[in-house]
């Protein structure tokens, strides 16, 4: 059963900090899924961890679900999107676990988003992995009326009470995205002045996985201090999703 991201469900709960919030005019979100098991069988947008255990994720997208105006490219979306010449074409990203001895390993992109040239699965130190380059290829856009999975990857959780798995814009590279709306099909180019922090209305919307330390856990500084408690809180609970690739 198909699981549509409902921008419609987006709040003033969702904290803009560091490009990590879902934005209510966003043309495309990305969101991060996390499971205790390499199975994914308890894929969540929330999970119980302890300290120094694996996790496990993955990275979705999918263009809005409902009739959004982004005011930086002042188009409102025309529903529903067309399968296959609406979509996500590339993006590049760069993920931060905010506990800062958490442990991320080099993800691994889902094939249908390794067909882009100068693609990458980005580098990894510590808590972050930055440079991350997915695309589809030329003239393929995926992602426009269902989610795609755009790559997997596990870490080993901090020792933080409470921390996210976040995603951001790698400021330093672009993508693009194509959109129907209600000026007729347009070809949207994502860069560094669209984002955040520099776009006031950012194409894309991120939702973190938030994880909560069972157990007595060592206190730790966040890396973004009190902000990563407030991202939390704009997490988006998904009861259901669908991976179509």
């Amino acid at each position: 059963m198909k699981s549509k991201l409902k921008t419609a469900l987006l709040s003033a709960a969702a904290v803009a900090c560091m490009g990590t919030a879902v934005n209510a005019g966003s043309f495309a979100t990305v969101w991060i899924m996390g499971s205790t098991t390499d199975n994914g069988s308890d894929w969540s947008s929330s999970l119980t961890v302890t300290a120094g255990e694996k996790v496990y994720y993955e990275v979705m997208g999918e263009l809005a679900a409902t009739a959004v105006y982004n005011s930086t490219h002042p188009y409102t979306l025309v529903q529903p999107q067309i399968a296959v010449t609406d979509g996500i074409n590339s993006l590049s990203l760069n993920l931060t676990e905010t506990a800062a001895s958490a442990t991320l390993a080099v993800p691994i992109l889902n094939s249908a988003w390794n067909q882009h040239t100068g693609q990458s699965a980005g580098n990894a130190s510590g808590n972050k992995i930055s440079g991350i380059e997915v695309g589809a290829g030329i003239s393929n856009y995926l992602g426009g009326t269902s989610a795609t999975q755009l790559l997997t990857g596990s870490f080993t959780a901090g020792s933080a009470a409470s921390d996210t798995l976040i995603a951001s814009w790698n400021t330093s590279a672009s993508g693009s995205i194509k959109v129907d709306t209600t000026a007729g099909q347009k070809t949207v180019g994502v860069t560094s002045s669209t984002e955040a922090p520099n776009g006031a209305d950012p194409y894309v919307g991120y939702a973190p996985l938030t994880l909560t330390e069972s157990g007595p856990v060592a206190p730790e500084p966040s890396i973004l201090g009190g902000v990563a408690l407030a991202a939390g809180l704009g997490v988006i609970q998904f009861a259901r999703r669908c991976r179509v690739l």
